[in-house]
């Protein structure tokens, strides 16, 4: 997608048109005692629960990973063939009672260009008031060089020479020919 969707934590249809990528290896890390630490620095108190998850959102989004406190959940997983990978049996709660908040770390993947998100997941999850037990996050990523490389060239498909200004003139209603390339 070209614009950001958040997560629900449910199975979402708007992600069906999109190819999964196999082979992307994450890691998970318990952050629920430096993600506490951070939301309680700018809370009051008195929050209303909107006011509490625009808070916790905030947190997420100027969150860092720090290795040396949180805690790396064993077993790093490894993307399908359908771009799915299962963290099963996850721990819901702290010893204390308090949920737990997970950060998934992406590892770089050869053909892969790793989103510049940050995929944290603070339980429960709730929808309509049930807590989501099977819960699904959709990274974003995509494959390097799918971008294409657009060439100015002259009516026979010749490149234009670069301008020392970097600019070209071209007259009103003059035609533009540039040729894009991409790999397949």
């Amino acid at each position: 997608p070209s614009s950001s969707i958040e997560n629900t934590g449910k199975e979402m249809s708007e992600f069906d048109r999109f190819e999964g990528l196999s082979g992307v290896t994450f890691t998970a890390w318990d952050i629920s005692t430096d993600f506490y630490a951070a939301l309680n620095a700018v809370l009051t108190g008195n929050e209303t629960d909107a006011e509490y998850n625009a808070k916790a959102k905030q947190v997420m989004e100027s969150f860092t990973l720090n290795t040396a406190t949180a805690t790396r959940v064993p077993g790093d997983q490894t993307t399908d063939a359908n771009g799915n990978a299962n963290f099963a049996n996850l721990t819901a709660k702290n010893a204390d009672g308090t949920y737990k908040v997970y950060y998934f770390e992406e590892h770089a993947t050869p053909g892969v260009e790793i989103g510049s998100y940050k995929l944290i997941l603070m339980l429960p999850l709730k929808d309509n008031g049930s807590e989501i037990t099977n819960i699904h996050l959709y990274p974003k990523n995509k494959v390097e060089g799918d971008n294409p490389v657009k060439e100015l060239v002259d009516e026979d498909g010749n490149p234009l020479q670069p301008r020392p200004s970097g600019a070209y003139d071209f007259e009103i209603g003059q035609q533009i020919h540039y040729r894009a390339s991409f790999v397949i």
